[in-house]
Parts: structure tokens; C-alpha cells; sequence
């Protein structure tokens, strides 16, 4: 590897093998969105061309990228499912106090202690927001936002966008390898883990992001029933 730090940046080496680069704050699905290019788009299939950052890059990996022609993929997901998922997916594995601002975002479960929700959902949306930011400027056209919900539920309007980034057109496939690998997320369940007026406050504070990138603020729960768009109806001649 050019760079590794276990837990922020996976560069390859030589620099010219990270053809194509994931970018995501944590639990946010990339790796789902990396594995449904991947399987779409042949010159994408090397993992080997793959590198990953949950961070902003210094200005040498910038350069080195840049120089390289690097295709960057920045994957958001809705912030109240990122915070859902950081806390509760894998018992919490994946929240490091070390990652928020926050001293209130502070979590020891064996205490019992759990953060400031507003403050997490808070500094969740600020991290994507600078992901989104930052790399955009960086990168320029070599750079494009996707979102994980719809790499699961709206898969056309994701290949649409991909596909005109990659200039080249996908296979077609789904299939259920990245289920097993256990890089599924949840969609939808975030209004049962954390308080009504807690999500209010924080939605009316970054309505602006949340609007920007189609997040109701209901949120998407109604997606694992309704994903098709259409609703279900029963026939009642068939009862």
C-alpha cells in the first residue's frame, strides 16, 4: 500500500494503481456502493484498482491522485441512518469518540453512557458535508456524489449517474454476494432509535443538506416496502 491508516486511508501502490477511489464517512455504505459498481462495470473490477479514504486528503495524495486521472466516488446516506448505524450496527464497533468534536458525543457502553444524539447527529452530517465539499473542489469533474439508498432502492437513477461519469454503460447485474459480505445497512429505522424532538431540532438546522440531496424529513422508511413505486394493493377477489 502507498498509504494505510486502519481506520481513515487505503491508498495502493504504485500510485497508478488507484484507478478508481471510494470515499465515505463511516457506515454509510460504500463498500455496497463500491461492490454494485464493481459487479456493473468491468474496467471497474479490480479491486486492486481500488483505494478508500473515510477522510479529507493533504495536498501530496491530492496531487498524486490527480496526476493519475483517479475517479473518485464519494458515497453519502442519510445522516440520521449513519448515526443509527454507527451506534447500534455491530454493538457500536464503529463509533469512535475520537471522530467527534463533541465531548458529549463520548460513548462507554459498559457505563451506560450514551452521547448527546443531536450533537452525533450533528457531527455526522457536518463529516459527509465536508467529504462532499472537499472533494468536489478537489477533484472537479473527476469526482461525483452517490447515494447509497439508491444503489439499494433506486438502482437505474444510480446507474444513470454512473454511468454517465464512467462514460460507458452497466451489465445489469444484482446479485446477493454483497449481502453475504455483510455490507448491508439499514434504511428507514432511524425515527425508533432516537427521540422526535432531537430529530426535528436537527433536521430544521441542516434542512438545507437534507433537501439538497432528497432526504424527506420523514426520512426513507416507507423505501423497503414501496422501493418499486408503487404502492401494494390487495385485490380482494384474490382473498
Amino acid at each position: 500500500m502507498y498509504k494505510k491508516d486502519e481506520m481513515n486511508l487505503w491508498i495502493r501502490t504504485p500510485i497508478e494503481s488507484n484507478k478508481f477511489f471510494i470515499v465515505s464517512w463511516r457506515m454509510a455504505g460504500s463498500e455496497f456502493c463500491k461492490e454494485l459498481i464493481r459487479e456493473n462495470y468491468p474496467q471497474t473490477q479490480n479491486i486492486n484498482h481500488w483505494g478508500k479514504s473515510h477522510t479529507t486528503l493533504d495536498s501530496k495524495y491530492v496531487s498524486d491522485l490527480l496526476n493519475v486521472g483517479t475517479k473518485v466516488f464519494v458515497a453519502i446516506t442519510d445522516p440520521r441512518e449513519v448515526a443509527m448505524n454507527l451506534f447500534y450496527f455491530d454493538n457500536g464497533l464503529h463509533l469512535h469518540d475520537s471522530d467527534y468534536k463533541n465531548a458529549t458525543c463520548k460513548v462507554d457502553k459498559q457505563l451506560g453512557i450514551e452521547p448527546n444524539f443531536i450533537d452525533l447527529l450533528n457531527d455526522v452530517t457536518d463529516k459527509q458535508i465536508e467529504l462532499i465539499d472537499t472533494y468536489k473542489e478537489q477533484f472537479g469533474d473527476n469526482c461525483i456524489i452517490v447515494r447509497y439508498e439508491d444503489a439499494l432502492y433506486y438502482q437505474n437513477k444510480f446507474h444513470n449517474k454512473v454511468s454517465k461519469f464512467l462514460k460507458t454503460t452497466p451489465i445489469g447485474i444484482d446479485e446477493v454476494t454483497k449481502y453475504k459480505w455483510s455490507i448491508y445497512k439499514n434504511v428507514g429505522d432511524f425515527n425508533q432509535f432516537f427521540d422526535e424532538n432531537d430529530l426535528h431540532k436537527h433536521y430544521n438546522q441542516y434542512k438545507s443538506f437534507y433537501e439538497k440531496w432528497e432526504y424527506p424529513k420523514e426520512g426513507l422508511q416507507l423505501l423497503k416496502y414501496d422501493w418499486h413505486g408503487k404502492t401494494w394493493v390487495i385485490d380482494e377477489d384474490e382473498l
